[in-house]
């Protein structure tokens, strides 16, 4: 049977580059019959065409995700009763080590969604005082916030700008000391402030009229649930997480320094290894001899001697 050469038209071409919205080149292609020559077009427009509702139908999900997660922000709002929508959301925690290396988180989320380069850390001054070390992260921010908002600013960070609603980790006590700092800075209408406990899952409110009664302490909190619950839980616990791991970064650069940076083989990737796992020297010391396994998993059989000739031998 004679060998065909096979040639697209103009139109076919076109409505291929159409499909998949991009410019294809055409090379010299042989095939046996005329048959197979239109088989091969048709199976090449019904791969663009897959091609094409796929992606589709990847945009619609990503568009209906990103609308429900919004969607629960506009919910919050007004399960909140607030003046407006919290398209930006912003909470803080504390994290230290029995009382010393104490860092204040603060993470951003946006339309429900956390916008990493947004988030800041900020080193306490205060030691082992919870409530204070809350106070002085917030007033710093709202500072941050306001110079922000200076006119005489030539170069404003939008990672600076003010939020709509703030969520601290605590109950009343730890919503009633924090508010005073928004009403320093004579933001208590422009930014809402609510506190979540741990226990049961409650939310205490400060800035809505209707839910006085809360914030003076006259009634428990509001219980979360659902799609609200899901969505403070997941910003309280990012904001922890942001905490706990700088805090530890921290640490790695001035909790036994000296004892780890003179041991060959151990730089500053294994060190932060051994913090993030151990937290302290002496529980890498106890697990050098209780758990050697684990140790070796970490930074290798080379480096492991040279700790145990450190400090077991």
């Amino acid at each position: 049977m004679a060998i065909q050469r096979l040639n697209l038209n103009q139109d076919q071409k076109n409505e291929i580059e159409e499909l998949i919205g991009r410019k294809i080149y055409l090379r010299n292609s042989f095939v046996q019959n005329q048959k197979e020559i239109q088989g091969l077009i048709e199976q090449g427009l019904h791969n663009s065409q897959v091609y094409l509702e796929r992606n589709f139908l990847g945009q619609k999900l990503a568009f209906f995700d990103e609308n429900q997660v919004f969607g629960s922000v506009i919910n919050l709002g007004k399960f909140l009763q607030l003046k407006k929508i919290p398209r930006r959301i912003e909470c803080y925690d504390i994290s230290h080590l029995q009382g010393k290396f104490v860092y204040g988180s603060m993470v951003v989320f946006i339309d429900g969604r956390p916008v990493n380069k947004y988030y800041r850390l900020f080193k306490c001054k205060e030691q082992n005082n919870d409530f204070e070390n809350h106070r002085e992260v917030l007033a710093r921010r709202l500072k941050h916030g306001l110079d922000n908002l200076n006119p005489e600013n030539s170069k404003p960070d939008a990672g600076w700008n003010l939020p709509d609603l703030i969520i601290v980790d605590g109950g009343k006590g730890q919503l009633s000391s924090d508010y005073k700092i928004l009403q320093d800075f004579a933001l208590t209408n422009s930014v809402a402030m609510v506190s979540i406990a741990k226990r049961e899952e409650e939310i205490f409110c400060s800035d809505m009229d209707s839910f006085a009664n809360y914030f003076l302490g006259q009634q428990g909190g509001l219980l979360l649930e659902g799609e609200l619950k899901f969505l403070c839980q997941r910003i309280r616990d990012e904001a922890h997480r942001f905490a706990i791991k700088n805090n530890r970064l921290a640490r790695l650069k001035t909790v036994q320094k000296s004892q780890l940076d003179d041991i060959e083989g151990i730089g500053p990737k294994i060190k932060q290894k051994l913090l993030m796992e151990f937290v302290s020297l002496q529980n890498l010391v106890s697990n050098l001899y209780d758990n050697p396994e684990l140790v070796i998993e970490l930074v290798g059989e080379k480096v492991f001697n040279k700790l145990k000739e450190k400090f077991l031998i």
